[in-house]
């Protein structure tokens, strides 16, 4: 891997984690419903697009303009798997072992957002009863399905990846590459 885009990658990768780990235990220790607020999610994803806009701007300034769909998509793609797999770790160590009695918490905080969300649009009665029975089944915040959850991190972000080394990558045939 190109010794630039290692180090973007390894940098914004970390920074991401740390500002992720960051809302994390700010909603742990003051307001545990910010974690069925929506609006924390669109925070935490555009936050994730800026930061990801960031180091392939960067990583393309630092390698003089010249920079191939491959390594656009390589610097952002490596920032998502950093910061993925820090905050993976971190996730299991809050909800596994420092703070376990959360988990059931949280879940029926989501169970209540859920059916009011549901009873907003007028869900029947049968199918919110439905839904609840199939949240109270899954334990969000094992490790599996922390786990789960990163497989499919990775993959919402290979996408926007793949989007981002579009637009930067350099357009014409000829591309210079700093070796």
């Amino acid at each position: 891997m190109n010794p630039i885009i290692k180090k973007n990658g390894m940098t914004f990768g970390i920074i991401m984690a740390i500002i992720s780990i960051l809302i994390t235990t700010y909603i742990y220790l003051f307001d545990l419903k910010l974690f069925t607020n929506w609006m924390v999610g669109v925070a935490g994803m555009v936050i994730s697009i800026i930061i990801g806009i960031a180091v392939v701007a960067i990583t393309k300034r630092d390698m003089n303009n010249a920079i191939t769909f491959k390594d656009a998509f390589t610097a952002y793609f490596f920032t998502a798997v950093v910061s993925i797999v820090l905050v993976l770790l971190f996730n299991i160590l809050l909800f596994n072992f420092i703070a376990p009695e959360i988990k059931e918490d949280i879940k029926v905080l989501q169970i209540e957002f859920m059916v009011e969300t549901l009873n907003r649009f007028n869900a029947p009665k049968e199918e919110i009863a439905k839904q609840v029975e199939n949240l109270q089944k899954v334990s969000p915040f094992e490790v599996f399905e922390l786990v789960k959850g990163s497989v499919w991190s990775f993959i919402g972000h290979a996408m926007f990846g793949a989007l981002l080394a579009l637009i930067f990558r350099n357009r014409s045939e000829i591309t210079f590459q700093k070796e």
